[in-house]
C-alpha cells in the first residue's frame, strides 16, 4: 500500500510494498512521489488529481522487471473532500507463473487431443487406402475384391473429406443464411439425417411442445448443429431408451430446446471439457461434433448449457433468440411416426 497526502508526499508505505519495490519505508515517508517507480508514481498522481481509478491495472516496474497489479483511489475526510489518494498493488510473478503453466498444460492437452484425432479420422483411412491399394494389383481379376476395394475406399475417402470440411468450419467465420424457419422442421430433419445408422431404431421419442415456433435460423448449419446433439444424446444410450425432445418459451425473446437422454450420464470430470476441439472419450469420433453445435448456436446470437448425472441421463439445452410471424404458422409436418 502507497498513499499520499495533497501535496503528493507519501504518507504510508508498508512493509510489503518495501519487499516489492525494494526501497525502504523511512526513506520514502514525507518524499514526493518522484521517489518511486515512475509508472507507479504517474498512476497515483493521475488518481490524486483528476479522480480517475484504476482497478487491477498490470504494469511493469523497472529496472527490477516486476509485473503487478495495481488499484488506485482517492480517500477522503468526514466532510466528503479529497485529502489524498492510495494505491493498493500486488506482485503478479507468482500468479503469471502459474498462469503460464497452466496455459503450457492447456496447450500440450489440445496438441495431444488434436493428434489422437489426426491418427484416428486421417492416419486410419490412409492406412486402409494404402493396404488396399497395394492389393489391388494382385486382385485386379477378382471381381469381389474390386468391389470391396471401391466401397472402402470410397467410404474412407469421404470420412477424410468430411473431417477437413470440419476443420475449415472450425477455423473459418460462420455465415448464415438467416431466414424465417420452422423449429418443428429442423429438428425432424436433424433427427431424419440419423437414419441408416442404428440408432433411431432403438430409440423411444417423446416428441413434448405445441405450436412450435418459427424463428430466423440457418436451416442447414443449425439442423448439423442438433444432428450433432442428437447423435451425442443417443449414444448415450447404446442399449436404447427414452429420448425427450421438447420445445417451450422461456422468455419473450428467448425459445428453448431440449434434448433429454435417460443414457450414462458424463461423468463431471468432463462436463467441462464437452465443447472443446478434439476432447471426446470415444474412439470412433473426432471430438468436433459438440464443439461446431456451440459455434453454430453461438452465431446464431444463442447458447447451448448441458446438465448431466451419472446414471440418469443428460439435458441439452438450446437457447435461440426468438423471432416468430403468425403468417408464417402453416401446416404442421406430422412427426408421430418418429
Amino acid at each position: 500500500i502507497i498513499a499520499v497526502n495533497l501535496e503528493g508526499k507519501v504518507t504510508i508505505f508498508n512493509k510489503r510494498a518495501e519487499q516489492i519495490i525494494r526501497a525502504k519505508a523511512d526513506e520514502l515517508i514525507g518524499k514526493e512521489l518522484a521517489f518511486i517507480p515512475s509508472v507507479l508514481a504517474g498512476l497515483l498522481l493521475e488518481t490524486l488529481k483528476t479522480g480517475k481509478t484504476y482497478h487491477r491495472e498490470e504494469v511493469r516496474i523497472l529496472p527490477q522487471n516486476i509485473v503487478v497489479g495495481v488499484s488506485t483511489s482517492q480517500f477522503y475526510n468526514s466532510r466528503g473532500e479529497v485529502i489524498g489518494a492510495a494505491m493498493v498493488f500486488a506482485d503478479l510473478v507468482k500468479i503469471k507463473e502459474a498462469e503460464q503453466n497452466l496455459n503450457q498444460k492447456n496447450e500440450e492437452e489440445f496438441w495431444k487431443r488434436f493428434s489422437n484425432c489426426l491418427a484416428h479420422e486421417i492416419k486410419n483411412p490412409l492406412v486402409s487406402i494404402s493396404t488396399y491399394t497395394q492389393l489391388l494389383p494382385g486382385h485386379y481379376n477378382d471381381l469381389q475384391f474390386r468391389e470391396n476395394f471401391l466401397g472402402i475406399v470410397s467410404n474412407d475417402i469421404r470420412r477424410l473429406n468430411d473431417f477437413v470440411e470440419k476443420l475449415i468450419t472450425m477455423a473459418s467465420p460462420l455465415k448464415l443464411d438467416l431466414q424465417i424457419q420452422d423449429t418443428e422442421k429442423v429438428i425432424k430433419e436433424a433427427f431424419n439425417a440419423l437414419r441408416g445408422t442404428n440408432y433411431p431404431q432403438t430409440i423411444l421419442v417423446d416428441w413434448q411442445g405445441s405450436n412450435w415456433p418459427f424463428i430466423e435460423l440457418d436451416f442447414d448449419k443449425l439442423k448439423e448443429a442438433l444432428r450433432n446433439i442428437l447423435v451425442n444424446a443417443i449414444e448415450a444410450m447404446p442399449k436404447g431408451g427414452a429420448l425427450t425432445i421438447a420445445v417451450r418459451p422461456v422468455s419473450e425473446n428467448f425459445v428453448e430446446l431440449c434434448f433429454q437422454d435417460r443414457g450414462e450420464g458424463i461423468p463431471l470430470e468432463n462436463l467441462s471439457q464437452i465443447f472443446l476441439p478434439f476432447f471426446t472419450t470415444k474412439h470412433s469420433h473426432s471430438g468436433l461434433g459438440l464443439t461446431l453445435a456451440k459455434k453454430i448456436i453461438e452465431a446464431h446470437r444463442g447458447v447451448i448449457k448441458v446438465k448431466s448425472e451419472a446414471g440418469v441421463g443428460s439435458a441439452f439445452s438450446v437457447l435461440l433468440p426468438k423471432k416468430e410471424t403468425e403468417n408464417k404458422m402453416g401446416d404442421r409436418l406430422d412427426i408421430s411416426g418418429l
